[in-house]
């Protein structure tokens, strides 16, 4: 019997995304996702708990709420989008993430993926830390333009990153620390393990 989950983000590439993730947990099988696209911050934040609501009253097991941090301030953009569901949250099912500044960072974790993905004679050098990049999918569609071997390969979000995730390993997405709170509940409430400390 698949459990069913609720996700709540910007856009269906997020969507995707999301369940790219989680079956890296749990078999794809054994799990549905419902979900609420918001199209920006705007919507999500007006929308949220309405949203959140439902997805819980649909039988959710847990609901992830996933907004990229972009210009706002970590601190106040997701004290904002807790405090909008508190209420709901009584049993600890409800989780809001904020990559930073975008999911994209999570996509820069490693080097021989990207190769693999987009056919690059070499791994391309990518930024040590990629959630200081202002802007992620800026990072990437330029480190495909200067690698690619055909220039009609053109990298966008809506294709790529869920092929991307597919292929990167949870070590890889680790080193992004937007990405290990998600890792750490989808590890204790999804898989019953203990959170094991990565090696930095």
């Amino acid at each position: 019997m698949s459990s069913l989950y609720g996700f709540i983000g910007e856009d269906n590439s997020d969507v995707d995304a999301f369940e790219v993730i989680l079956s890296k947990y749990i078999p794809k099988e054994k799990f549905k996702l419902k979900r609420f696209v918001g199209k920006g911050h705007g919507k999500i934040s007006a929308k949220v708990k309405a949203w959140t609501e439902i997805l819980l009253q649909e039988g959710c097991k847990a609901v992830f709420i996933v907004q990229d941090l972009d210009e706002y301030k970590l601190k106040d953009l997701k004290q904002s989008l807790e405090d909008k569901i508190q209420s709901l949250n009584t049993k600890k099912n409800i989780l809001v993430v904020i990559p930073i500044k975008e999911l994209e960072a999570w996509l820069l974790t490693d080097p021989k993926v990207l190769q693999d993905v987009f056919n690059f004679l070499s791994p391309p050098k990518l930024p040590s830390n990629p959630e200081q990049c202002k802007d992620p999918k800026k990072e990437i569609a330029d480190i495909v333009r200067k690698h690619r071997q055909n220039h009609r390969i053109i990298y966008t979000n809506t294709s790529h990153n869920k092929e991307i995730l597919q292929k990167l390993s949870l070590s890889s997405l680790r080193k992004c620390s937007s990405f290990e709170l998600l890792h750490s509940y989808l590890t204790l409430n999804l898989t019953g393990k203990k959170k094991t400390r990565q090696k930095r």
